[in-house]
């Protein structure tokens, strides 16, 4: 598994800025978790995603084996690299503090007509994150790189964690998740796509891809701009431990009903034994009384009183 160590924020050390054991266990189970669930996508692309085709097409738009081969190709990466000791993971505080949002904007005319070439990679000012965002990464070599896909690329990650991370409403399947969702940006080299989406409210609204409604319409739109959002691939690899899931309920029911139908067949087999064995003893015990009184009253016939001529 890759080595999980936690920082601060900045190159002081501030009081407030570190995580307790409560929190340092949450973030390590997160990583625990997330391992676990690439394993398990390891195993469906072993298989050639046998049986999850149909989750291919929903976060990614389209199934052929081409895309299933480079499918493998990125699985089989993340996993190596995620279950490499050397891989170091390093939480940072950054919870209270200003950060500088990046996003990759896609075209605001018509998205059914964008290329990954002519993707636009933007910083924005130095804002303070919405207390909803709950993690985050910092470009690492963006923009004094040639390559501008690489934004996230380097030998250490470094997740900028905020306060939602912590929420209530934020459980260990969603800390799981974004944890995932922040390594295939060193990985996979993915990005956060943010675009002009109409809305009643706000037709300049520019929303990222974030979560399974945008995703899922990204697909329908970009076959390869959905291969590089990093939400489409957090909910693909996501997906194929829950389908697994599901399956496993599938089983486990089939087989308690079939073990009821053996457990029912075997009690009622023994029921009637049982019911058999107590109607044949009263069905003796009444013949055998009724033979008995036959015998009697015969017996009593021929032993009466005789007449004295």
């Amino acid at each position: 598994m890759a080595t999980v160590f936690f920082g601060h924020f900045g190159a002081k050390n501030h009081p407030s800025s570190h995580f307790n054991d409560h929190e340092q266990q949450l973030l390590k189970l997160a990583v625990s978790d997330a391992e676990y669930t690439l394993s398990q996508a390891l195993i469906a692309a072993r298989h050639n995603f046998k049986g999850h085709h149909d989750k291919i097409k929903l976060w990614f738009g389209e199934v052929d084996p081409e895309q299933i081969a480079f499918l493998k190709r990125a699985v089989y990466k993340i996993h190596s690299s995620f279950t490499l000791s050397e891989t170091f993971i390093k939480f940072i505080d950054a919870r209270g503090q200003y950060g500088r949002v990046t996003m990759a904007r896609l075209p605001l005319d018509n998205v059914t007509d964008a290329h990954y070439d002519e993707l636009i990679m933007e910083g924005g000012p130095r804002v303070m994150p919405s207390p909803w965002t709950p993690a985050g990464v910092f470009p690492l070599s963006w923009p004094n790189s040639d390559d501008r896909h690489h934004a996230h690329a380097g030998s250490v990650l470094n997740i900028h964690i905020r306060q939602a991370f912590f929420a209530n409403y934020v459980d260990n399947k969603k800390r799981k998740q974004i944890v995932l969702h922040e390594y295939s940006h060193n990985a996979m080299c993915t990005v956060d796509y943010a675009v002009s989406i109409p809305s009643v409210v706000n037709k300049g609204d520019c929303a990222f891809i974030y979560g399974e409604g945008l995703c899922e319409w990204l697909a329908t739109k970009n076959v390869l701009e959905a291969m590089k959002n990093a939400d489409c691939w957090t909910l693909f690899i996501c997906s194929l431990t829950e389908v697994d899931t599901r399956v496993d309920t599938r089983v486990d029911t089939r087989v308690d009903t079939r073990v009821d139908t053996r457990v029912d067949a075997r009690v009622d087999a023994r029921v009637d034994t049982r019911v058999d064995a107590r109607v044949d003893a009263r069905v003796d015990a009444r013949v055998d009384a009724r033979v008995d009184a036959r015998r009697k009253r015969k017996k009593k016939q021929q032993c009466g009183p005789c007449s004295l001529l």
